[in-house]
């Protein structure tokens, strides 16, 4: 029999299954599509009609890994850890700042890493846009008057002269316009800059304190549920006890609140003692 795609069955079918050995058989052997005679669908099809069961988004996941991290870029580890990297930059720094400290480079390392990074991101972007949307107002507003120093001139020498000044002010008002349409777009995964150098160790850290935080919130909230729902039929040793236990979380949290705010360059004097 006669396959169109026999590298990449071959590769699907072995009993140790890479998946860079069917991402790099993707590649040479169909196109970054769904349809037509070497698209994925066409892929799907045939590797199903010889009882091999990978779904299209699985397959177009393999090819484009495959093709953003080609050998030469590839680490030794797991594929879903280069998947979930994004672009080969990242997963650079991520490797190499984790041979510093001595630290596992797993996908949920790699999640902690790309959560805090893009956080920074999103605060570098909301305030480039900040500045493009202020740009832009102030180019609006100097058109708007050249087209009223234009509509009110006294003679035609002056209107052209004002003319001119309004396409100049045109002209800026529409590269003022893309920049703030290109600075509120976030970038495809594969374009993102790379973390700077030495400093994913503390991003993975500040990922596990917003984490850990969270979870302290829940359990805070679920605590508040079972007391809003039974605290009145606690006796009043019960009751003792659990405000005991309040008090005791609650000066936990205020001095771990103060070690905070001394790390801080913006040290900030509003916290209250707790139990006073």
């Amino acid at each position: 029999m006669r396959y169109q795609f026999p590298r990449t069955l071959k590769a699907a079918e072995a009993s140790e299954r890479s998946q860079w050995a069917i991402g790099d058989a993707l590649i040479a052997e169909t196109e970054d599509r769904q349809t037509g005679p070497r698209g994925l669908r066409a892929v799907e099809k045939e590797l199903r009609d010889n009882g091999v069961e990978l779904g299209l988004g699985y397959l177009s996941s393999l090819r484009h890994c495959a093709e953003t991290f080609p050998p030469r870029r590839r680490h030794a580890l797991p594929w879903k850890v280069h998947e979930a990297a994004g672009n080969p930059n990242t997963l650079d720094v991520i490797v190499k700042d984790a041979k510093k400290t001595g630290a596992k480079v797993t996908i949920w390392y790699v999640y902690d890493v790309l959560k805090a990074h893009a956080a920074e991101e999103r605060a570098k972007r909301q305030e480039a846009e900040d500045a493009a949307r202020k740009e832009m107002a102030k180019a609006e507003a100097e058109e708007r008057k050249a087209r009223e120093r234009v509509r009110d001139a006294k003679s035609e020498s002056e209107r052209r002269r004002h003319a001119q000044e309004r396409e100049a002010a045109t002209h800026r008002h529409r590269e003022a316009s893309e920049k703030f349409r290109s600075v509120r777009l976030p970038p495809r995964r594969a374009d993102r800059p790379a973390p700077a150098e030495d400093s994913t160790p503390m991003m993975v850290i500040a990922s596990q304190l917003m984490a850990l935080r969270g979870e302290a919130i829940m359990q805070l909230k679920r605590i508040e549920q079972l007391f809003d729902k039974y605290g009145s039929e606690l006796t009043p040793a019960q009751l003792a006890a659990t405000t005991e236990e309040a008090l005791t979380l609650a000066n936990g949290w205020r001095e771990f609140a103060l070690k905070v705010q001394k790390a801080s360059p913006k040290q900030r004097g509003h916290l209250s003692v707790v139990n006073e």
